[in-house]
């Protein structure tokens, strides 16, 4: 099956270094969007205003304990844009309002699979951390 490389668009914008772990770890933009708006578990990280969040590659539960279990975990790191629309000088009815609310766009920095279950508040590895930050200086987005 070839892999689908992601594309910018109004409410996502993908850097190159994500583009090459999706690649290196078989990951869909699809499944990518998935873990940014349904995470299980949201991290603080190290780099200012980015959000690190996780979502078991699969779910399940364990007949004993009826509680959820899995073995591997997709990671997806994310920096929200401030690519606002703005409406000046129109006036519009409350019903519409939501219509022209301020749009975000959502920057991919990175997403990768972890073999195992981590730690809450667990750091990364200082050469994801490395390889990372100098990925956002370069904000190479494509």
């Amino acid at each position: 099956m070839k892999w689908k490389e992601p594309v910018n668009s109004e409410f996502y914008k993908w850097t190159t270094h994500a583009k090459e772990k999706m690649r290196e770890y078989g990951l869909s933009a699809t499944r990518i969007k998935l873990v940014v708006k349904n995470p299980m578990r949201v991290e603080e990280n190290f780099i200012e205003n980015v959000i690190l969040v996780m979502q078991p590659q699969s779910l399940r539960r364990d007949k004993k304990t009826g509680k959820k279990v899995w073995s591997s975990e997709i990671w997806v790191m994310f920096k929200i844009l401030d690519l606002e629309k703005k409406v000046e000088n129109i006036k519009i009815p409350e019903k519409f309002k939501n219509l022209f609310e301020e749009k975000k766009t959502t920057l991919i920095i990175s997403a990768w699979k972890y073999p195992g279950v981590s730690e809450i508040n667990d750091n990364l590895p200082i050469e994801m951390e490395k390889e990372i930050y100098e990925s956002i200086n370069e904000n190479k987005i494509d």
